[in-house]
């Protein structure tokens, strides 16, 4: 019986993963303004999805851009399973929810380090398909 439950809260942890993959990139796109043109492209094939928009950004507002979709999907979640009381269903959902979607975040994260790396204090990034400047 613990197996096949776990079983089935690990597909519901798959499915909620996945489920959260465009309104992450949205949380993306509503970082770069009101008045920035965002463009989200979807590739099923290759599975992934990504936003771009050639308004300038700051440096912080790049980083906070980057790790937002992250903390609101990964790691409050995360905190929530880690304080609340001990349910096994939502326990059993939620942590492999969590880790899953922090694989997730992967490439916001190596964007956040070459950001911190590689951009000068007060700088401006700007987006053009896969290359920034």
């Amino acid at each position: 019986m613990f197996i096949y439950s776990f079983s089935i809260n690990l597909i519901l942890s798959l499915l909620l993963s996945f489920a959260t993959i465009l309104p992450h990139e949205i949380l993306h796109g509503i970082c770069f303004g009101k008045d920035a043109e965002v463009e989200l492209y979807v590739s099923l094939k290759n599975m992934m999805a990504f936003v771009i928009s050639t308004k300038p950004i700051s440096k912080r507002r790049f980083i906070f851009l980057s790790l937002l979709p992250n903390i609101v999907f990964r790691w409050i979640p995360l905190l929530i399973w880690a304080f609340m009381s001990y349910n096994a269903v939502v326990s059993n959902i939620l942590l492999p929810f969590s880790i899953i979607c922090i694989t997730f975040g992967v490439g916001d994260y190596l964007n956040v380090w070459n950001a911190m790396r590689q951009m000068p204090k007060n700088s401006m990034q700007v987006l053009s398909g896969f290359n920034s400047y």
